[in-house]
């Protein structure tokens, strides 16, 4: 028999089988929405196919800690979720489960420390943080990144085993054409011009976001990381950066942080010529955060750049 749970702004209709309960379906408006963990002394175990098909209002869900089963496009064409919590067990992803979800960019693990990057330190360092800060930024690639469900591993996810195959498979992503896997929207029966002014350099351009993004967190964050596969992250961060995509690394995130700004320099990324744009894109974020970075970068243009020039002259 088929019941109702009532959420803050919705409901869940839900089935008793074998003293497990399962997940049918859901309508409402919830934003924020966890999921309850029993439902008449019943553990909750699986969440139905389409149970939540096409649902745009939720932007951070919490699944149940007894959670096995996801089945088929359960969660697809959810283009307002964002961030996903789970608990850290095996759970079967069944076909499709989250096709179609473009804004998910957090899978975290329900034991894992909440917030962003808690902890600074530079990528040469051996010290680091208890938990990655950025593990759930991985988990959310494997989805959405890399499309690899068979990295979809919760139980697995903060060990060296797990590490070597993300990394694996991220490498495999960086020696690819930027353009792999581009399919064109065409709007009418006839070829549309769209696709090659607009969709085709807006899909370059996300390519290059998420590869930079990639490697960028793992540098900074190198959680389980072997000299050989730390090498090919700075080498993709060191070409990328001097062959005219270099904006691609100057987001927010990475210059008003003096750890990411740290590894531009240790990889010569930073030159008199580009220098000028970084203080630029410092200045447009006007925040408090800016004033270690812009120290630093005004030490390294005086101690290094400088020099660097004051030589060259000189064998002139």
């Amino acid at each position: 028999m088929i019941k109702i749970f009532y959420t803050p702004q919705g409901k869940i209709s839900y089935k008793i089988q074998f003293e497990e309960a399962v997940l049918l379906s859901y309508e409402g408006k919830d934003q924020y929405l966890a999921l309850p963990e029993a439902l008449e002394d019943c553990p909750v175990t699986s969440i139905a196919p389409k149970a939540f098909l096409g649902q745009r209002t939720i932007i951070n869900l919490v699944l149940p800690a007894h959670l096995k089963v996801l089945g088929d496009w359960a969660f697809a064409h959810m283009t307002g979720l964002k961030i996903l919590s789970l608990p850290p067990n095996h759970i079967r992803l069944d076909k499709q489960v989250f096709l179609d979800c473009p804004a998910l960019s957090e899978i975290r693990l329900s034991h894992m420390s909440r917030g962003s990057f808690i902890q600074k330190q530079s990528h040469t360092q051996n010290t680091v943080p208890a938990e990655d800060p950025a593990l759930s930024f991985y988990l959310a690639a494997v989805i959405s990144v890399l499309k690899n469900p068979a990295l979809f591993l919760p139980e697995l996810a903060e060990s060296a085993e797990w590490y070597e195959s993300f990394d694996k498979a991220v490498g495999h992503l960086l020696s690819r054409p930027d353009d792999e896997g581009f399919e064109p929207v065409y709007l009418g029966w006839f070829e549309d011009e769209d696709v090659m002014t607009t969709q085709y350099p807006a899909y370059i351009k996300k390519r290059q976001l998420e590869k930079a993004a990639l490697s960028m967190r793992r540098l900074r964050f190198p959680f389980h990381l072997s000299r050989e596969t730390q090498e090919i992250y700075e080498t993709y961060v060191a070409s990328h950066f001097q062959t005219g995509v270099w904006e691609r690394f100057c987001t927010p995130e990475y210059v008003s942080d003096s750890c990411y700004v740290q590894i531009f320099i240790d990889l010569d990324c930073i030159t008199e010529k580009n220098i000028n744009d970084l203080f630029c894109d410092l200045n447009r974020l006007n925040s408090c955060e800016i004033a270690e970075v812009t120290a630093m970068l005004l030490h390294y243009r005086e101690t290094s750049l400088q020099k660097e020039d004051f030589w060259e002259n000189l064998n002139l």
